[in-house]
C-alpha cells in the first residue's frame, strides 16, 4: 500500500502551541488531515440468479483509497452537472415533444424509476399506449446485463470531458445576463463550480458562481472550470489500481464499483449518448417533415 504523511495533533503543553507559557493551545482541523491511504483489495460478488452462466461483479474501492477523496470532489462536481443537464432536457422535451417533464431524469432507485414511467404513462393518453399501461403494473425489480464496470475506458474519458466542456458553457450561456456573484454591476464572467476542497466539509456548500471570486470567498474551496474537471476524471480513471493475489493491478476496462464517482461517471456517460440519439432524431423531423411516432417519444421520455 501507500501510507501518506498525516499532521499530528500538538500536544496540550507543547512549546510550539503557547502551553504553560501562555496563549491557547491550537488544534488543528480534523477535517484536512490526510489519513492513511491504501490500495483497495478486489473482491467480487457472485450473481448467482444470472441463469445459464457465470456472472460475478468486481467491487474495487473504499474510503482509503489514494482516490477517493479527489473521487467524492468530481462525484460532487459531476452531480451539479448532472442536475443543469436534466434543464437542457426538460427545456429540449418542451420544444420539440410540446411536454413538461415533472420530474428529475437521473434516477437511482426503484421506486424512482417506477415513478418516471407512472408520469411517463400520464403524460401519454394515445390509443397507442391502450395494451401499455403501466398505471396497473409495478415494477418490483429490474435486472442489468452491464453496469459502469463495462464502459468503455477512453470512450469514458472522450465524454466526460466532452460533457464538462459542454454543461459549463450551457450554464454560462443560460445565465449570461445574471449579474456577478461578486460584482452585481457586471454580467460578463464565466460559471465556474465552487467546490469544498475536503469532501467531509459539509457545513461548506457547492455552487455554481459568476465572474471573479475575492480571495477571501475561495477559505475551503477550489475554483473548478471545465478543464479542471476533465482533469480530475481523467486522474481518478487512470489510478484506478488496485491488489489481488499477492499483486497490484490497474483496472483498464470500465470503473470499479465501490468508489464515490462511478455512478456520477455513469449517468454523463448515459446522458451524453441519450442526448445525441435525441438530437438525431429531432433533426431528422426537420429535415424529412415527418414527424416522430408516439411509440417514438414516449421512448425518448422513458430515457432519461
Amino acid at each position: 500500500g501507500v501510507t501518506e504523511y498525516i499532521e499530528e495533533e500538538p500536544e496540550e503543553g507543547s512549546g510550539n502551541t503557547g502551553g504553560q507559557g501562555g496563549g491557547d493551545v491550537r488544534r488543528p482541523d480534523r477535517s484536512k488531515f490526510v489519513r492513511p491511504t491504501t490500495l483497495s483489495h478486489a473482491y467480487f460478488t457472485i450473481k448467482k440468479h444470472k441463469v445459464g452462466k457465470t456472472a460475478w461483479r468486481p467491487v474495487n474501492g473504499g474510503v482509503t483509497t489514494p482516490v477517493t477523496a479527489l473521487s467524492a470532489v468530481v462525484s460532487l462536481a459531476l452531480r451539479l452537472c448532472i442536475f443543469e443537464f436534466d434543464r437542457a432536457w426538460e427545456h429540449m422535451m418542451r420544444v420539440e415533444l410540446g411536454v413538461d417533464v415533472p420530474y428529475g431524469t437521473v434516477l437511482t432507485t426503484t421506486d424512482e424509476m417506477s415513478q418516471h414511467l407512472r408520469q411517463a404513462q400520464r403524460m401519454h393518453d394515445s390509443p397507442a399506449f391502450a395494451d401499455f399501461d403501466l398505471l396497473h403494473k409495478e415494477l418490483l425489480s429490474a435486472d442489468f446485463s452491464g453496469l459502469y464496470d463495462n464502459i468503455p475506458r477512453q470512450d469514458l474519458i472522450r465524454v466526460l470531458r466532452f460533457m464538462s466542456r459542454w454543461i459549463f458553457a450551457y450554464v454560462t450561456n443560460a445565465r449570461r445576463d445574471m449579474p456577478d456573484t461578486w460584482a452585481p454591476g457586471s454580467a460578463g464572467g464565466a460559471m465556474r463550480l465552487l467546490i469544498p476542497q475536503y469532501h467531509e466539509q459539509k457545513k461548506l456548500n457547492a455552487r455554481w458562481v459568476k465572474g471573479a471570486v475575492p480571495p477571501q470567498e475561495l477559505e475551503g474551496y477550489v475554483l473548478v472550470d471545465a478543464e479542471t474537471l476533465g482533469d480530475w476524471c481523467q486522474i481518478v480513471i487512470d489510478n484506478s489500481y488496485f491488489t489481488f493475489g499477492g499483486k497490484v493491478w490497474q483496472m483498464i476496462e470500465g470503473y470499479p464499483m465501490g468508489t464515490p464517482a462511478g455512478p456520477s461517471f455513469a449517468d454523463v456517460y448515459l446522458a451524453f449518448y441519450e442526448f445525441s440519439f435525441a438530437l438525431r432524431k429531432f433533426e431528422e423531423v426537420r429535415v424529412t417533415g415527418v414527424p416522430l411516432s408516439s411509440g417514438l417519444k414516449y421512448l425518448l421520455l422513458l430515457l432519461r
